[in-house]
This record gives structure tokens, C-alpha cells and sequence, in this order.
């Protein structure tokens, strides 16, 4: 096979893959990576096919080769990660997100997804200085704040979980999430009255925290 018959067995299983096609596409990427097995990207996208099929330990094994090939690449780091977590094979995981983060320490979801996998672990801090890096990065992510919230209140540190749903709060306005959980927090620090505010907007934006003993 040639160069340009492999390059449109790639393209064939590109668009495939781009139609929501997989059983297709990944035929076509199980030939390329036969063909020519020291291609990265085919192993990369061989992998994310397989992923979405939810055959995670497979989509491991492709990005392992994809890895052979380039060790560098953070991306491949970072999505080998996501799969050891679907497994619950959180320190695989926490291994995979140092790793990418190694090469693209500025990656905010990465820090993110190496936090869930400590907290998952339940190593409360360092999931928590993971979150604390991920909001520094990309201050404007409301779900690394809210799991960031989560942290701080197993931690009990009632100050600081305050001004994280302020962000929350700042950033989700009609998401009854901050407004309900601020309004615990304060009333937990005696601020009665002012929890009483917090707690009926959560109420008002969303009915089912009515039902919800403070």
C-alpha cells in the first residue's frame, strides 16, 4: 500500500468518525495501525474511537503505543488518564495527569482531573491544591469551583468554602448550588440571618431545595 492510499484510509475513517460512525471507523484505523503501526496519530485516534465505545482498557492499550511513538505528547497523557479513571484505576490516573502536566502545566483541566482522582482516592488535599491550581489557570470554570467547594467542606475550613461560593454564585447566578450551600455555610458560623437570604433564593431559583433541613 502506498502513501497516498494509506493518507486516504485515514481520510475514510476521519470522516466516519466525523459522522458518528465508529463500527466503521474503527475499521479503518484497525488496518492503518496494521499498515503502518509506528503511526502515532492513527494509535491516537484508534484510541479515542475505542473510548467512545467504551472499551477503555483497549483505547489504553493504542494510546500505550501511541506513547512508544512519542512519549512527549500530553494530550495522549491526558486522555490515557480519563480512561484509568473510567476503570476507577485512580493512581494510573494520577500517574498519566502528572505526566501531561509535566509537558503542559498550564492545562487547567488536567489539574482538574487529577483532583478528582485523589479525591476519589480520598486524599483530601492534595485533590484540593489540584483544584486550587485549576481555578488560578481558569478562574472562570464553574465546575472546578463547585468540586473545589466540595473539598472545603469535607475539610471543614468554613471561611474559605464561603468565598468559593461567592464565585460559584458570581459565575452561575440562576444555579441554586451556591446559593443553598453558602446559606448552610453561614448558618453553620452563626450568621443566621444572613444564611436565611441565601437559603430562600436557592429555594426560589430551584423548588427542590424547599425540601432541604438546614
Amino acid at each position: 500500500m502506498t502513501t497516498n492510499d494509506l493518507d486516504a484510509l485515514l481520510d475514510k475513517g476521519s470522516k466516519f468518525l466525523n459522522e458518528g460512525n465508529l463500527v466503521e471507523a474503527l475499521k479503518c484505523f484497525d488496518k492503518a495501525t496494521e499498515i503502518s503501526p509506528s503511526d502515532r496519530e492513527a494509535w491516537n485516534i484508534k484510541g479515542m474511537i475505542l473510548y467512545k465505545q467504551t472499551k477503555f482498557q483497549e483505547a489504553i492499550d493504542c494510546w500505550d503505543r501511541a506513547l512508544e511513538i512519542d512519549p512527549g505528547n500530553g494530550n495522549t497523557w491526558g486522555v490515557k488518564g480519563t480512561a484509568h479513571q473510567k476503570l476507577c484505576q485512580f493512581q494510573q490516573a494520577i500517574n498519566c495527569f502528572e505526566k501531561a502536566i509535566e509537558i503542559d502545566s498550564g492545562n487547567a483541566s488536567l489539574w482538574a482531573y487529577k483532583g478528582t482522582a485523589h479525591f476519589e482516592l480520598k486524599q483530601f488535599h492534595e485533590a484540593l491544591k489540584c483544584y486550587e491550581k485549576a481555578t488560578e489557570i481558569d478562574p472562570n470554570n464553574s465546575r472546578s469551583w463547585i468540586n473545589k467547594s466540595l473539598i472545603l467542606e469535607m475539610l471543614s475550613k468554613n471561611q474559605e468554602v464561603l468565598a468559593c461560593y461567592d464565585k460559584i454564585i458570581e459565575l452561575e447566578p440562576d444555579n441554586a448550588f451556591g446559593w443553598h450551600y453558602k446559606g448552610l455555610a453561614l448558618s453553620r458560623i452563626g450568621k443566621h440571618s444572613e444564611a436565611k437570604k441565601y437559603l430562600d433564593k436557592a429555594k426560589e431559583l430551584d423548588p427542590k431545595y424547599a425540601n432541604y433541613k438546614t
